[in-house]
């Protein structure tokens, strides 16, 4: 009876290690309720390219197309709430590549910025 309760005592330490060990978050910026996660980092330097582009100057038909291009641009991204848990799977300057644990995208992989994520 004592080697059943040592083991079930192992099992759940591992389930708290595990739950404890995901402690990255989602922040949003000031004002925001939710977070943009890009399908990569390639479409999100795209998105930023983009949103300059659509600053300056151009003709009406220059600035549809930009936006249609835009939308397509965040049908490849995800939202995600303010504080949703996150795995790092990997980093660099700029962001960091993600995987969701939580909310209705759960699973979904994808690339944030450096200053949304705790």
């Amino acid at each position: 009876m004592s080697i059943h309760r040592f083991n079930v005592a192992i099992v759940i330490s591992v389930i708290m290690l595990g739950v404890s060990g995901c402690s990255h978050r989602l922040i949003a910026d000031r004002g925001q309720r939710s977070i943009r996660v890009y399908q990569d980092e390639e479409v999100y330097n795209s998105t930023l390219e983009i949103q300059r582009a659509m600053k300056g100057e151009m003709t009406q038909a220059q600035r549809g197309f930009i936006g249609m291009v835009a939308g397509i641009a965040q049908t490849e991204s995800r939202e995600a709430d303010d504080g949703t848990r996150v795995a790092i799977i990997s980093r660099d300057s700029a962001g960091s590549q993600v995987e969701l644990l939580e909310g209705s995208d759960k699973g979904y992989k994808g690339f944030v910025p450096q200053g949304n994520l705790r």
